[in-house]
Parts: C-alpha cells; sequence; structure tokens
C-alpha cells in the first residue's frame, strides 16, 4: 500500500546477457585456460550483433562439463531472459547470424560449419 507522497519502487531489470555470461564462466572456470568468451559481437557493418561467442583456443583438453561437452572452435548463444520466448524466428536469425560470422572469418583461421556450435540459452522462472 502506497501513502500518500510515496513512489512505487521500480522492478530492477536483469541484464540476462550478462547473467549468463558470468554464470557460464563460473561453471566452466576450471578452463578458463582453453576459453574466450565476446559478447555482443557486432556481424558486418548493420546492427546485427551475437550474444555470445564462447572460443575454444586450440587444445586437446576434453571439457567434461554438459553445457560445453559438445563445443569447437566456435560456440554461438543467443541468450533469452523470462520475458523473452525461444522461437523458430530466434531459431532462423541464430542460423542467419552464425552464415554471416562464417563467412567474415573463414579465411582469417579456417572456420566453418563443421566447426561452430548454435546454442539457444533460455531462462526460466
Amino acid at each position: 500500500m502506497l501513502i500518500h507522497g510515496q513512489k512505487a519502487k521500480k522492478k530492477k531489470k536483469v541484464n540476462w546477457h550478462i547473467a549468463t555470461v558470468n554464470a557460464l564462466k563460473i561453471d566452466l572456470r576450471d578452463y578458463q585456460n582453453i576459453l574466450e568468451y565476446e559478447t555482443e559481437h557486432s556481424l558486418g557493418k548493420g546492427s546485427y550483433r551475437i550474444d555470445l561467442i564462447v572460443v575454444r583456443k586450440k587444445s586437446p583438453e576434453p571439457i567434461s562439463k554438459t553445457i560445453a561437452s559438445h563445443f569447437r572452435d566456435s560456440n554461438i548463444f543467443e541468450i533469452k531472459g523470462l520475458k523473452s520466448s525461444a522461437t523458430i524466428q530466434s531459431y532462423y536469425r541464430l542460423i542467419g547470424y552464425a552464415g554471416i560470422y562464417i563467412n567474415e572469418n573463414w579465411k582469417n583461421n579456417q572456420l566453418t560449419s563443421k566447426n561452430v556450435t548454435l546454442n539457444i540459452n533460455h531462462q526460466q522462472q
């Protein structure tokens, strides 16, 4: 109940991208020497952005954590918060972003669709 003259408290918004990246870094801290994290990666000259790319450095060391056991050279994440939904459009957008990313990087480091994974991370209550 509000008393006359008091303002209602605003709910704080959670930045799901930062929260997800930090949770992933904590979960995979044993592999910090072979993983690099890049957030909000810009594609081309437009406004397209990949939420998160986890780059796995060349290493024979296997990753036993379930979330990363399938990781390849570049691992692209689309992050959805509580109020966002993972839809078929999200899936196709992720595929499109991956295609642009591969096209931009294939000459420099021999990146192909065979060494890229696509991941949708959806927060649930």
